[in-house]
């Protein structure tokens, strides 16, 4: 990833560009299948090559596992939003052990023990309200962070096991003066990822891969006891069938995960709701959605 910040309104945020080329990626992935053209609004929950009609069995259970993956990558992006992102916007935060600079601005920091069996390395830009790049961070002129993140690593929660290879490109702004919110906004991709579920349904293995856009999510400072108080993340989800479903074909979904200031976000497949609680990390089926 390379960072890539503008100003508007006085404020850092993601260029039209990155989200042209999002929207074209999009409505790419929307349009063809295969290398086929098909009509969007003719896709069942966005399978390829399914018949029209009720969703499957097997189409609503990869809906489920698909939402659990993406809880599972959204949870981390709070984590780096949050808890992460006070060890960073610190003024000592590029004297860190191992950290070092990258030419005159950027500062790239060694891996670190992100929970789980994870690691993440980070690299760091500061910009003042000019969006001139700075040194290190300064609590009165500092106005965003750009920050690139690689993790790696694998977790295993009840009956889910997930190989992870991530990639974000996070930008926070809105720092300048007295804090009240953090503004956040970027992109992501994840190469494959292997995920395992084992329950009382079927043993049922996955490969995802995915790309993801943070759209304005808003954390509230002093951010104790408080949740995302809106925005959302999208993520286009590719998934292979490897195991457990005998069904060789390769799936597409659309997911948006939609913050509102409560413990709950509501994650959106393709037009099926599911609820995401975002303390426990569990999703269910939103029954009257």
């Amino acid at each position: 990833f390379q960072p890539s910040v503008v100003l508007l309104a006085g404020r850092a945020v993601i260029p039209p560009r990155v989200i042209t080329r999002t929207r074209e990626r999009k409505m790419r992935s929307r349009l063809s299948c295969g290398g086929l053209a098909v009509i969007p609004a003719l896709l069942l929950l966005g399978a390829c090559g399914t018949e029209l009609g009720a969703p499957s069995e097997e189409d609503q259970q990869i809906n489920l596992d698909v939402a659990t993956y993406a809880a599972d990558a959204t949870a981390d992006d709070i984590v780096l939003m949050t808890t992460e992102a006070d060890v960073t916007l610190h003024p000592n935060f590029h004297n860190q052990d191992g950290c070092t600079r990258v030419g005159l601005f950027r500062v790239r920091c060694p891996q670190r023990h992100f929970g789980d069996d994870i690691n993440f390395t980070r690299e760091v830009t500061f910009y003042d309200e000019n969006l001139e790049e700075m040194e290190f961070f300064h609590r009165d002129s500092t106005e965003a962070v750009n920050i690139l993140v690689n993790f790696e690593g694998s977790r295993t929660r009840e009956n889910v096991e997930i190989t992870i290879n991530r990639q974000r490109d996070m930008t926070v702004s809105n720092l300048l003066g007295v804090e009240t919110e953090r503004i956040w906004n970027g992109s992501g991709s994840s190469d494959v990822e292997r995920i395992r579920h084992s329950d009382e349904f079927s043993d049922r293995v996955y490969d995802f891969s995915a790309t993801s856009d943070v759209d304005s999510v808003i954390i509230a400072v002093p951010r104790e006891g408080t949740w995302p108080l809106s925005g959302t993340i999208t993520r286009e989800v590719t998934v292979e069938v490897v195991g457990g479903i005998q069904d060789d074909r390769t799936r597409s979904r659309t997911v948006v995960i939609e913050f509102n200031g409560t413990q709950f976000a509501t994650i959106t497949i393709n037009g099926e709701t599911f609820i995401f609680d975002l303390e426990t990390r569990t999703v269910v089926r939103d029954e009257e959605g």
